[in-house]
């Protein structure tokens, strides 16, 4: 089986009321999230007339706000029994509500998606991005029949990585499954010692626990909601770096199912003043800014869009060989690869990195360059206009 990955440059002019649904965004600021509002920004910018809904989690958050200049209306949200159900239906209230639509964009595969195709799929276009954070345990097969057959109302599904997007399509009665790869805005300017410096002083004065040294080597990861047992192999490797770079610190971001296992190994390996899980960043710029590194370590093929992220930044990355990340990085030169599931080989990669500064250097300024190119903010825009510009009725091929 095979996927196209069609891309384009076309701008699309004609300007729609897209509303952007996500059952959490800020203060919840995983990648999803800031990519979310990074596309929102980009639609907005082309002339379409962008808001954003999502949940009112707390009673005191305001129910109307601007992010970007962009509307964000929370719908409130209860607890106890039948709870998702309600909040689901209040989600479906406020779209019937609402002034005129010309499509939607659906964040995640849940009870709100359901809300929102029952109520508005057959009306206009109402496209479902996925990604492995959006599901349970990272699972596709975790998507209930319930809401299977919700998405039959769809325009499309629309997923990250090729991986993703095999899956989804194997379940029985799935629509049409797209792959968008994630966008980002890429930093032109090499950043600079002292700029790397301003962001880990700032980092430290957040908090303490993120207190780095100006020479210290920093590491960054992200764990997110799936399984893969990477993240422990990566946290064996760091008990080889230290040995040759005592003061050398990983930072492990955001949450995922395995944050109580490989805490527990963070303290079985005695790595707790070493290794800081500090969860998410509502603003990852200063993040990747103070890193030397940013390692990859899954097992399977998974896109993550932090290291697309950290190549758009210039920061220099080291990724586990795989399907994904053999499409996009060539060893010793847009990034640095090593074998999956083999601690040992990661530390040796680390170290070589630690080692070479202008090895980092060059290699994060090719690494830009491909960011550039294979996932531009610009094109997620444009894939994503061409399928909400199309008519509800209207059939969309899968790329698979």
């Amino acid at each position: 089986m095979t996927t196209e990955i069609i891309k384009t440059e076309s701008t699309l002019s004609d300007s729609r009321r897209i509303a952007l649904v996500a059952e959490k965004f800020w203060p919840f600021s995983g990648p999803t999230e800031l990519n979310l509002g990074e596309l929102a920004a980009e639609l907005k910018r082309r002339g379409q007339v962008v808001q954003i809904l999502t949940s009112k989690l707390d009673k005191m958050w305001p129910g109307l706000l601007d992010y970007r200049e962009i509307p964000i209306h929370r719908i409130a949200t209860g607890s106890g029994p039948w709870a998702t159900l309600r909040n689901a239906r209040r989600f479906s209230k406020y779209l019937r509500g609402a002034e005129s639509l010309d499509s939607i964009l659906v964040f995640g595969i849940n009870m709100v998606t359901q809300a929102v195709l029952r109520t508005m799929g057959q009306r206009l276009p109402v496209v479902v991005f996925v990604d492995r954070s959006l599901l349970d345990g990272g699972k596709a097969e975790t998507i209930p029949p319930r809401q299977i057959e919700a998405l039959k109302r769809s325009r499309a599904v629309v997923t990250d990585c090729q991986e993703l997007a095999i899956d989804l399509s194997r379940l029985q009665g799935m629509p049409p499954v797209q792959i968008i790869p994630t966008g980002v805005t890429t930093v032109e300017k090499p950043p600079s010692l002292s700029s790397q410096s301003g962001a880990r002083a700032a980092l430290s004065e957040a908090h303490p626990i993120l207190g780095v040294d100006a020479g210290q080597p920093l590491a960054v990861t992200s764990l997110t909601n799936n399984n893969d047992h990477g993240t422990l192999d990566m946290i064996r490797a760091w008990s080889t770096v230290i040995e040759q770079y005592p003061g050398a610190k990983l930072w492990i971001v955001g949450e995922g199912h395995l944050a109580a296992r490989a805490w527990q190994l963070i303290v079985d390996l005695n790595l707790v003043h070493a290794v800081i899980m500090p969860g998410f960043f509502d603003d990852d710029a200063e993040l990747l800014l103070a890193a030397d590194l940013y390692i990859y370590a899954c097992r399977a093929p998974r896109a993550d869009p932090v290291l697309i992220r950290a190549m758009a930044r210039q920061r220099c990355v080291l990724a586990t060989s795989n399907r994904w990340t053999e499409s996009f990085i060539t060893a010793d030169d847009n990034g640095l690869l090593a074998p999956p599931d083999n601690p040992s080989a990661l530390a040796e990669a680390i170290l070589l990195a630690f080692a070479k500064s202008d090895l980092r250097s060059r290699l994060a300024s090719s690494g830009v360059q491909t960011a550039k190119l294979h996932f531009s903010l610009r094109n997620q825009a444009d894939r994503f206009l061409e399928l909400l510009q199309s008519p509800a009725d209207q059939p969309c091929e899968s790329a698979l």
